[in-house]
């Protein structure tokens, strides 16, 4: 090998050397923690999203761009003192392909931004506050966004308010559809969390928990909602399109100024809701029965100060309704509705032990 040859062997024998030894130093600084001082360590965001961990956050406002992470990061705030918000208007703040915690910051859509966090893998939100999303003729108005199946929700200690926007007046269709929170994930832990003001008469939920529907049943969520506080929302406070959930020790209030179509749609089976009270306005019922089966509603305090039916149904069976304090506006008129393709013999197996009095 003359020498020529073997200067070019060292030269590769070199590079090579470089560069397994710069892999170990790529890994430790990709899963380091990038910190947010001021507007321009944003940049530094942006150029390297997927190279941290942890994105910490100083007190301060910061106009972020639309942010995509295809990696397992904690975004970390310094309580109510900081403040992200769009730089410019967009459909989707943040945008999580693999896990995601948001802990300790205010999420501010500025009515520039249409959904606050879009995910499809684990997503846990902490002591924050989501605000301000707008829905457009394109995207409806979502504070949080869930998409896969074989992911979970826990949202602890925040509060989601002011969600609305655009309503183009067709029902059933999803611009309009706005919502505190829809997930699709097939675990949810929702607890002592505020929604306040989320608005939308055609469509409008403070939470959507919606799974797959199997053999014609809505599949199970796992869920449990407890500890939270429901302050005038649009079409309803909670629609379950899903099955085995627990909502229990929440609060309702809703202004007879502005009442809402029902308070809660169940459509799936196994769902309890107990020890809740409601102070609340509605021009359909309390709650509606959709299909829903084998569900447990007790233990609950309802006061209905405008709307005269405690129950809509469509379809039931095997429901228990048992130990709730009703007050109504006319406690002597028929406390529950019928669609007109629905037998009311489909209600008569409700276990209906309750108090029923005229609200004082």
């Amino acid at each position: 090998m003359d020498l020529k040859i073997q200067r070019k062997m060292k030269i590769i024998q070199k590079c090579l050397l470089l560069c397994v030894l710069a892999f170990p130093f790529k890994e430790a600084f990709s899963s380091g923690t990038l910190y947010i001082n001021s507007q321009s360590d944003v940049h530094k965001l942006s150029r390297n999203i997927n190279q941290y961990s942890q994105i910490k956050f100083a007190a301060g406002t910061f106009l972020l761009p639309e942010l995509v992470f295809y990696r397992q990061v904690l975004l970390v705030g310094s309580g109510s003192s900081t403040i992200l918000k769009p730089a410019s208007p967009t459909t989707y703040m943040i945008i999580a392909r693999k896990p995601l915690v948001l802990k300790n910051l205010v999420l501010d859509g500025n009515h520039q931004a249409s959904v606050g966090l879009y995910a499809n893998q684990d997503l846990e939100v902490e002591s924050c506050t989501l605000q301000n999303f707008k829905g457009t003729a394109k995207a409806a108005g979502r504070a949080i966004r869930t998409l896969g199946y074989n992911s979970s929700l826990r949202v602890n200690n925040t509060t989601i308010r002011n969600i609305g926007g655009y309503e183009d007046g067709k029902g059933g269709n999803a611009i309009g559809a706005h919502r505190g929170i829809h997930s699709l994930s097939k675990y949810n832990r929702i607890s002592n969390s505020t929604f306040d003001n989320i608005q939308g008469k055609e469509d409008g939920d403070a939470i959507h928990l919606q799974t797959k529907r199997v053999a014609g049943k809505w599949a199970s969520a796992n869920s449990v909602i407890e500890h939270c506080r429901f302050i005038n929302f649009g079409k309803r406070a909670i629609k379950l399109q899903s099955s085995h959930n627990l909502i229990q020790n929440c609060d309702f209030v809703q202004s007879a100024a502005a009442p809402a179509s029902v308070v809660i749609s169940l459509y799936g089976e196994n769902n309890t809701i107990k020890n809740n009270d409601f102070k609340v306005a509605v021009t359909v019922s309390w709650i509606s029965l959709n299909g829903a089966a084998i569900n447990t509603i007790s233990g609950n305090t309802v006061k209905m100060s405008k709307g005269s039916k405690l129950f809509y149904v469509t379809k039931t069976r095997n429901t228990q309704i048992v130990n709730n304090q009703f007050e109504v506006q006319d406690s002597k008129k028929p406390l529950t509705g019928f669609s007109p393709n629905t037998e009311k013999a489909d209600f008569n197996n409700l276990n209906l032990n309750n108090t029923v009095s005229p609200i004082k």
